[in-house]
C-alpha cells in the first residue's frame, strides 16, 4: 500500500500524524509526507513517522494550492490513501473558502482518511451499507482493517420506506433474518455483506436506522461509540446527481469522528 500524508501549520495536522502512526503500526505501506510549514514541521513528523514503520518515508513540497496540489499528486495513481485532517474551518469561513476536506474528497480519485479525535487504539469501526452491489466493495475494506486491529464491525443500512410486509422498523429489528430473507430489492447485498464479516470471524451485526442516509450515518457515528466509519466514494451520476446528495461528501464535513472514504480496494492488505 502507498500512502499519502499531508500536513501543515494547522493544529489538526496533530490529528493527521497521530492517525498515520496507528494506521501504519497495523497496516505498514510506502510513504510519502506532503508537508507544509516549517523546516521544524517537516522534521518533526519525519521523525515521528520513521520511529513507526521501517519503510522509507518520502518528501515532497509542491508549489500552489495545496489543494490542487494533492489532488495533483493523487491523479497519477502512485496512491492508494490519503491521510489528511479538516482545516478546522469556521462555518463562515466554509462558507467563503470552501471545505478543504469537501473540496479534496470530490475531486481525487484516491481513498481518503480524515483524521478525527484520534483514539489510543481501533476497536469498533462502523461501515456504512445499502442496497447496491458496490457497497460490498466498502465491507471488504471494513474487514480488512478491523483484521489488521483486532477490531469489530458494525454494518449500518439507512432505509427511506419500511417495507409494506413488515408493520414498521422496530419489526423489521426483531425479524431481521426474516427481513433479509424476503426477496425485496437489496436484500441479497445486505445479506452478503453480513456473510463477509461471519466468513471473518466477526459477529454479524447490522443495525437498521430509517431517515436521510447522510444524517442517520453521522447520528450513529456520534452515538454508537466507533473509532471510525467506511463509507463508499459513490456519488449520484447523470440526471440522479441533480436530485441526490453526494453522501460521502456530506459526511466528511459533518462526521465527528475519523472517516474512511473507500474509492477501492487495489492493494489493500
Amino acid at each position: 500500500m502507498d500512502v499519502l500524508i499531508y500536513i501543515d501549520e494547522l493544529p489538526t495536522s496533530d490529528d493527521t500524524l497521530a492517525l498515520a502512526t496507528l494506521w501504519l503500526k497495523h497496516l505498514p505501506a510506502r510513504i510519502t509526507l506532503m508537508a507544509v510549514g516549517d523546516q521544524a514541521l517537516k522534521d518533526s513528523a519525519l521523525a515521528r513517522l520513521s520511529s513507526t514503520t521501517n519503510s522509507p518515508v518520502t518528501f515532497k513540497v509542491e508549489r500552489g494550492d495545496p489543494v490542487d496540489a494533492l489532488c495533483a499528486q493523487c491523479e497519477s495513481g502512485e496512491y492508494d490513501l490519503l491521510i489528511i485532517a479538516p482545516a478546522g474551518r469556521s462555518r463562515l469561513e466554509r462558507l467563503v473558502r470552501g471545505s478543504r476536506i469537501g473540496h479534496t474528497v470530490h475531486n481525487i480519485n484516491t481513498s481518503v482518511l480524515i483524521a478525527r479525535q484520534v483514539p489510543q487504539s481501533m476497536h469498533h469501526v462502523l461501515a456504512s451499507v445499502s442496497t447496491a452491489e458496490h457497497s460490498l466493495v466498502d465491507v471488504r475494506v471494513a474487514v480488512r482493517i478491523a483484521r489488521a486491529f483486532q477490531a469489530d464491525v458494525t454494518l449500518l443500512h439507512v432505509v427511506s420506506q419500511v417495507p409494506l410486509m413488515f408493520t414498521g422498523l422496530d419489526q423489521m429489528r426483531v425479524e431481521l433474518d426474516a427481513y433479509l430473507n424476503s426477496g425485496l430489492p437489496g436484500t441479497e447485498t445486505l445479506s452478503a455483506a453480513r456473510k463477509m464479516l461471519a466468513d471473518a470471524g466477526l459477529e454479524p451485526r447490522l443495525n437498521l436506522r430509517e431517515g436521510l442516509v447522510r444524517d442517520e450515518i453521522i447520528s450513529e457515528a456520534s452515538e454508537g461509540g466507533y473509532d471510525m466509519v467506511v463509507i463508499g466514494a459513490h456519488a449520484s451520476e447523470g440526471w440522479m446527481s441533480l436530485l441526490l446528495d453526494d453522501i460521502a461528501d456530506q459526511v466528511v464535513r459533518n462526521c465527528p469522528i475519523s472517516t474512511l472514504v473507500v474509492w477501492g480496494e487495489a492493494r489493500w492488505s
